[in-house]
């Protein structure tokens, strides 16, 4: 038992090392790619090429592409069996000798020619989709037109009137003195409403209590 439990603590401390020394030999053998202060940076794979200048055509006869070739010869082709059609059939004139080599007109227009480095073919499919899409508008002032910006002015809160505010205040002043005034003038009135009341209740006791009798 204490065998077996030294040869685990043995692969548990030595596996550790083994797999840093293992990891470190296989960063030296990896190529430095750069440093970041000071360290060196190592990539885990090369660097991949990347390809440039797709666009450019392999050339097979001088500046003749493999495509420019296939396209003359396709209409030259064309132009050669219509050709042959016409002349079997007797039809052959000055019109229908040029209706028959205009396919290979045309292929050579399209295989050659270059408008501002596009060649004719890319540049017919532009322009149709061109004819498709809405076209893009640019804004452009006019002579004798002039724009004059206006700016936006706040608009000022109305001050209230000196007039109309010593108005308002003679007027408060007014109600307050009516008020003042009017207040001993209804207490007044009040007590000389209740003193005939008083007056008549009193002669109504004095009626109902009998006489004193002098003498008993």
């Amino acid at each position: 038992m204490r065998n077996r439990s030294a040869e685990r603590f043995l692969l548990c401390v030595t596996l550790p090392v083994l797999e840093l020394l293992e990891a470190r030999r296989i960063l030296e053998e990896m190529p430095i790619y750069g440093t970041i202060r000071g360290f060196p940076v190592h990539m885990a794979i090369e660097p991949v090429k990347i390809p440039q200048n797709v666009d450019v055509e392999d050339h097979i006869i001088g500046p003749v592409t493999l495509r420019q070739l296939f396209l003359t010869l396709g209409g030259g082709g064309v132009s050669y069996a219509i050709f042959a059609i016409m002349k079997k059939a007797g039809a052959l004139n000055i019109v229908t000798g040029i209706l028959a080599w205009t396919p290979l007109i045309l292929t050579v227009a399209f295989a050659f020619i270059k408008i501002n480095g596009i060649s004719l073919f890319h540049f017919t499919i532009l322009l149709a989709e061109k004819s498709q899409m809405p076209p893009v508008r640019y804004w452009q002032v006019r002579q004798g037109v002039h724009i004059r910006p206006k700016g936006i002015v706040p608009k000022k809160a109305k001050e209230p009137d000196a007039k109309t505010s010593s108005q308002e205040q003679f007027n408060e002043i007014s109600q307050l003195s009516n008020v003042l005034d009017s207040g001993p003038i209804l207490s007044e009135e009040k007590s000389s409403t209740a003193k005939p009341e008083q007056a008549a209740l009193a002669t109504a006791a004095h009626t109902s209590t009998p006489p004193e009798t002098h003498g008993q």
